[in-house]
């Protein structure tokens, strides 16, 4: 995944994933643009569009969705991280049967620097998705190092 800030209030980000199993390949983008910033007391909220192609078993999917975003920057054990929750709303397409299937989840999570001296220049996250509507659930651990 690479995430790049267009403008103060705007982000894009773009990716590749490879795995194993029946949902073997993706590449997604998405472009976020924020509504209020994060002020004083008041969260971040920003609005995400994004396109994703997937494998599916033995075809391609195109899913669409939309996710309202609040954030807030806080305080733990002296270093900055970002709680966050998500409602993604989705409308996956399926071409080679022409059907169609939409998807609601929950996503939550925090990220920050590691507050561990020495590693502090490393961004950790973690989140959790949970299914409402023909979506799935998981818990998910990453790490990511700087390139400058």
């Amino acid at each position: 995944r690479y995430i790049q800030a267009l403008k103060d209030d705007s982000s894009i980000d773009i990716g590749l994933g490879i795995a194993g199993g029946e949902n073997s390949s993706r590449v997604f983008v998405g472009y976020d643009k924020e509504i209020f910033p994060d002020y004083g007391n008041q969260p971040k909220v920003s609005v995400k569009a994004s396109w994703e192609n997937t494998n599916s078993g033995d075809h391609r999917v195109n899913t669409f969705s939309i996710s309202p975003i609040a954030s807030k920057g806080m305080s733990f054990w002296g270093k900055e991280g970002y709680p966050f929750v998500s409602v993604p709303l989705g409308v996956t397409l399926d071409g080679s049967d022409n059907t169609y299937l939409t998807s609601l989840s929950l996503t939550t999570g925090v990220t920050g620097r590691l507050p561990i001296e020495g590693y502090d220049h490393i961004t950790a996250n973690i989140e959790a998705n949970i299914d409402l509507k023909n979506s799935w659930s998981g818990l998910f651990v990453g790490f990511s190092y700087p390139i400058n």
